[in-house]
Protein backbone atom coordinates (compact mmCIF):
# COMPACT_ATOMS: atom_id res chain seq x y z
CA UNK A 1 0.00 0.00 0.00
CA UNK A 2 0.84 3.65 0.01
CA UNK A 3 1.52 5.43 3.32
CA UNK A 4 -1.44 7.62 4.28
CA UNK A 5 0.69 10.78 4.39
CA UNK A 6 1.97 10.11 0.84
CA UNK A 7 -1.37 9.21 -0.79
CA UNK A 8 -2.63 12.82 -1.20
CA UNK A 9 0.64 13.86 -2.86
CA UNK A 10 1.06 11.00 -5.38
CA UNK A 11 0.03 13.12 -8.38
CA UNK A 12 1.96 16.22 -7.28
CA UNK A 13 4.74 17.07 -9.77
CA UNK A 14 8.28 16.52 -8.43
CA UNK A 15 7.09 14.69 -5.31
CA UNK A 16 8.87 11.36 -4.85
CA UNK A 17 9.62 8.96 -2.03
CA UNK A 18 12.53 7.48 -3.99
CA UNK A 19 16.02 8.90 -3.40
CA UNK A 20 16.66 9.18 -7.15
CA UNK A 21 13.03 9.75 -8.17
CA UNK A 22 12.03 12.72 -10.29
CA UNK A 23 8.37 12.66 -9.28
CA UNK A 24 7.06 13.02 -12.81
CA UNK A 25 5.67 9.57 -13.68
CA UNK A 26 2.28 9.64 -11.97
CA UNK A 27 1.65 13.37 -12.56
CA UNK A 28 2.34 12.82 -16.27
CA UNK A 29 -0.06 9.87 -16.39
CA UNK A 30 -2.73 11.94 -14.66
CA UNK A 31 -2.31 14.86 -17.11
CA UNK A 32 -2.55 12.54 -20.11
CA UNK A 33 -5.72 10.96 -18.70
CA UNK A 34 -7.24 14.42 -18.10
CA UNK A 35 -6.28 15.54 -21.62
CA UNK A 36 -8.40 12.71 -23.00
CA UNK A 37 -11.33 13.49 -20.69
CA UNK A 38 -10.46 10.84 -18.13
CA UNK A 39 -9.16 10.64 -14.62
CA UNK A 40 -6.67 8.72 -12.54
CA UNK A 41 -6.94 7.84 -8.85
CA UNK A 42 -5.07 5.91 -6.19
CA UNK A 43 -6.29 4.30 -2.98
CA UNK A 44 -5.25 1.69 -0.46
CA UNK A 45 -7.04 -1.64 -0.32
CA UNK A 46 -8.40 -2.80 3.02
CA UNK A 47 -6.67 -6.17 2.46
CA UNK A 48 -3.34 -4.45 1.86
CA UNK A 49 -1.70 -3.12 -1.26
CA UNK A 50 -2.70 -0.23 -3.44
CA UNK A 51 -5.12 0.12 -6.32
CA UNK A 52 -4.68 2.60 -9.15
CA UNK A 53 -7.63 3.37 -11.41
CA UNK A 54 -7.47 4.88 -14.88
CA UNK A 55 -10.86 5.83 -16.34
CA UNK A 56 -11.15 7.03 -19.93
CA UNK A 57 -14.36 7.90 -21.79
CA UNK A 58 -15.49 5.75 -24.69
CA UNK A 59 -14.80 7.24 -28.11
CA UNK A 60 -17.82 8.63 -29.96
CA UNK A 61 -18.88 6.65 -33.03
CA UNK A 62 -17.91 9.51 -35.37
CA UNK A 63 -14.42 9.66 -33.88
CA UNK A 64 -13.97 5.92 -34.44
CA UNK A 65 -15.07 6.36 -38.06
CA UNK A 66 -12.58 9.21 -38.60
CA UNK A 67 -9.75 7.14 -37.13
CA UNK A 68 -10.56 4.26 -39.44
CA UNK A 69 -10.15 6.43 -42.55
Amino acid sequence: GVPQDVLPRLFEPFFSTKPDGMGLGLPLCERIAERFGGRMAAANRAEGGAIFTLALPLAAAERRDEAAE
